[in-house]
This record gives C-alpha cells, sequence and structure tokens, in this order.
C-alpha cells in the first residue's frame, strides 16, 4: 500500500516534469543507491557484447517513486518484496484472462489512471501480434489486398507527373536560371513511394529480418 502510496496522483499525471526525468544511469545510481541499477538493466539488454555504462542517458518515469522504493527496499524483507514483484507480473497480465478479471482490470485503469476502458480482446491480440510481427503481417497482407499491376500502373503515372513538371520548370519565363537550376535539382532528390516497398514481398529478405 505504501509504494502504491507513493506513486504519481491521477492530478499529477498531466505533469510532464513529473512523469519524465532526463538523466544518467550514474546519477539514478545516486539518487537510489540501494538499487544496482546498471547491473538490472543490462540483464534485459539482448546484445550482451555491447552493455550500458553508467553514462548512459535514460528516461526516468515518476523519480518520487523510485525514491521511495530506494528508501523502503532496506526496511522490506525479501519475502515480501518476492510477493509484490509477483504481484506485479500478474497484474501485467490480467488483460489476458477472462472477462470477469478484464472488468477489474478496467475498473483499476478508470480510477487510478483515468482510462475509462479497455480495448477490446481482438485488438489487444491484433496490437501484440502486429508489434511483433509488424514485417511479415505487411507481406501477407499485401499479398492478399494489394494488386502489383495497380502499384506498376500507379507509378508510372508519378513518374509521368515528375516528367511534366520537370518541363514545366524548364518553361517557367518567370524564373532565372540559377532558381531553375535549383528547382530541378530539387525535383531530382525527390523521392516517390507508392503503396509499400518492394522489398516487403521478398519473403528470403522477410525472414532474415527476423533471424538477425
Amino acid at each position: 500500500m505504501k509504494i502504491f502510496q507513493s506513486s504519481i496522483k491521477k492530478e499529477d499525471r498531466g505533469n510532464v516534469s513529473q512523469l519524465f526525468n532526463n538523466m544518467t544511469i550514474e546519477q539514478l545510481q545516486k539518487i537510489s543507491p540501494n538499487i544496482e541499477w546498471l547491473e538490472l538493466i543490462n540483464t534485459f539488454i539482448v546484445d550482451k557484447e555491447k552493455p550500458v555504462t553508467l553514462d548512459r542517458e535514460i528516461v526516468v518515469i515518476d523519480l518520487n517513486y523510485i525514491k521511495f522504493l530506494n528508501e523502503i527496499i532496506p526496511k522490506t524483507s525479501k519475502r515480501l518484496l518476492a510477493n509484490y514483484i509477483v504481484w506485479r507480473v500478474i497484474k501485467s497480465k490480467i488483460g489476458m484472462l477472462d472477462s470477469t478479471w478484464r472488468r477489474l482490470k478496467q475498473t483499476y485503469n478508470s480510477i487510478n489512471l483515468g482510462h475509462p476502458k479497455i480495448e477490446p480482446r481482438w485488438m489487444e491480440c491484433v496490437a501484440h501480434t502486429h508489434s511483433t510481427f509488424g514485417t511479415a503481417l505487411s507481406n501477407v497482407y499485401v499479398k492478399n489486398y494489394f494488386s502489383i499491376k495497380e502499384k506498376t500502373k500507379i507509378n508510372e503515372i508519378v513518374w509521368q507527373i515528375r516528367s511534366e513538371l520537370n518541363e514545366t520548370i524548364a518553361r517557367a519565363g518567370w524564373m532565372d536560371e540559377e532558381t531553375r537550376k535549383h528547382a530541378m535539382d530539387k525535383l531530382d532528390l525527390m523521392n516517390f513511394r507508392v503503396g509499400f516497398p518492394d522489398e516487403l514481398l521478398d519473403d528470403d529478405l522477410v525472414s532474415d529480418f527476423y533471424e538477425n
């Protein structure tokens, strides 16, 4: 309960200065020396050959909570701390349980966070899948719902527009040569992307993306 009460109050959640604090890991370590931040953060780093260092800048959310946590850890039994961690893990997964638990989460979010509702389950499933397999889903979606022929036609139209614009600039009597050259150079540097990148249709490239 003390930990919960130390979190930012609902009325202060719009205060950016309380929510987001930029600092280095070293600064955070000095503020809360009872927590081994560098070791903890590096535990979650995928590339173990490139660990973060004390001079790495991070964003700390709810600094008062961190300070309170630093004070209460030495005074709290390991069993109670372990129970709290387990509770936090369970809380983060409540949305994946049945409707009874999802309604409880909705009530909690409404009272404490100001979020009146949670998304329908199907939307959460789509969001989770897309966040992990976004490129693969795009590959399947494009193959099923986009026409390569139509994309080719649109590309041709775009290049025709570009060619016409190039001729219009060349014929523009109100431009001096320096301005005309600048406009031509700018047109040459413009990239046109229609629909989706061609690489998205390459199954081998998509597989390599997830392999690496």
